[in-house]
């Protein structure tokens, strides 16, 4: 049943983890390092903005060669913005994290190029973090 729950409906991805689950023995279903790889990248949104300085255009370089290896799984832009989301679902600011992703969600489905659009979306969040510290 967890490995059912951890899926979400996708069965590729149940399958692959009842594989690693069983080979390796466990008995409880871990994230997919996919999954996890995203869910640090919404770790290093909220760290760079933490400590604000003059560095955040290299932590944008940072973040956007994690999306290119998470983008190079096959994962698409919107479950990025929604794994993205759903890890930053405790942030005091979420409800402004919810309209800028269904903003960014659109523009994936309108354009081409997933990477611009994703690097915007994190970059918009690093300056609405900043914009809600500071008020």
């Amino acid at each position: 049943m967890k490995i059912a729950e951890s899926s979400k409906g996708n069965l590729r991805r149940a399958i692959l983890t009842f594989e690693a689950v069983t080979s390796q023995g466990f008995d409880v279903v871990p994230k997919p390092e996919i999954e996890q790889d995203v869910e640090s990248i919404g770790d290093m949104v909220l760290q760079e903005q933490v400590n604000i300085n003059d560095k955040t255009p290299d932590m944008i370089l940072k973040i956007r060669t994690k999306l290119y290896k998470v983008m190079a799984s096959g994962l698409p832009g919107t479950e990025i913005i929604r794994i993205l989301l759903s890890h930053l679902s405790n942030h005091s600011l979420f409800r402004e994290f919810l309209i800028i992703g269904g903003e960014y969600q659109h523009r994936l489905c309108l354009g081409t190029k997933e990477i611009f659009h994703l690097e915007a979306f994190i970059a918009k969040l690093m300056l609405t973090i900043v914009s809600g510290n500071s008020s």
